[in-house]
């Protein structure tokens, strides 16, 4: 019942506008006052069905904006998505290459991550206008962890601070998501470019911190000169001893150190990447006390 007067009330201010749709009810009660069929004692009455009336358009008006707004922007998300993905298909491996990744992990309770990424880009040949990066989870994605998962992107400027925001976005396949960082305009080739990219995902790491494991590791399809990664497991995670820590195929292993607050950091550092290789480590927290 209450959709469909939620459907009647979007029908007539669609096609009537909201200003038409506040006055009819006060056109109408001057009329049948004039007319004498309401009287003097009925009209606090009537005052404040009609108040009401007014609260219950007025935000009848602001949800179908709202909901419009969504629509447009899913609508614009999709359309936008489309064209990137077919345009990916056209970036070749010397369309840009990584100059240099510097990346930063904080944990919190309940396994919520932020994941803070400053990467350095060299422009190949030709221009460019976006570029993407994929986020995954070995566990499974349900659609509150979608619609909780938050990302923006900002240029950095040749001080080192934040500059321009990028619009980014996002494609949901299984439990990996893709985003792609829209620069608004061509960078033309052989330029470096520097970018802020910033995630957030709840219950991130929640599996790990419940005694479970967690693979941390990076797949480049393009050459890499360096890539440093510094995680902070932040004291509200109530970890008493360390991590079980194995670097991934036989490769770096990265150090752990237990800090005075009670948080533990584990830092790595990879250089000159090859092209299409998994590296990075995994941490098992079976001994690990909550």
């Amino acid at each position: 019942m209450g959709s469909e007067i939620q459907r009647f009330l979007d029908h007539l201010i669609t096609r009537y506008g909201v200003g038409r749709i506040l006055i009819a009810p006060f056109v109408a009660i001057g009329a049948l006052a004039g007319a004498g069929i309401i009287t003097t004692g009925a009209a606090p009455a009537i005052a404040v069905v009609c108040v009401v009336f007014v609260a219950v358009v007025f935000m009848s008006a602001l949800v179908l904006q709202l909901r419009t707004t969504r629509e447009l922007l899913e609508q614009r998300t999709i359309f936008v998505n489309y064209y990137a993905q077919i345009l990916k298909r056209d970036v070749t491996f010397d369309s840009f290459a990584i100059e240099d990744w510097r990346e930063e992990v904080r944990v919190t309770k309940n396994g919520n991550t932020v994941l803070e990424k400053w990467v350095t880009i060299k422009i190949g040949s030709n221009d460019i206008n976006f570029v993407w990066s994929t986020v995954w989870t070995a566990y499974g994605v349900d659609d509150d962890n979608r619609r909780q998962f938050k990302a923006e992107a900002r240029r950095i400027n040749q001080d080192g601070s934040l500059g321009v925001r990028y619009d980014v976005t996002k494609i949901w396949v299984s439990n990996k998501v893709e985003l792609f960082i829209h620069f608004g305009e061509f960078v033309t080739a052989h330029k470096q470019l520097r970018i802020w990219i910033r995630w957030e995902w709840p219950t991130y790491y929640k599996s790990l911190l419940d005694g479970g494991t967690a693979t941390v590791q990076w797949l480049m399809r393009r050459h890499v000169k360096s890539v440093r990664s510094r995680m902070i497991f932040d004291k509200s995670c109530r970890i008493r001893d360390n991590f079980q820590i194995s670097s991934y195929d036989d490769g770096i292993m990265p150090g752990q150190e237990r800090m005075p607050d009670g948080s533990i950091e584990i830092s790595v550092e990879y250089t000159d990447v090859p092209v299409g290789t998994r590296f990075g480590f995994m941490l098992d927290s079976k001994e690990v006390r909550h």
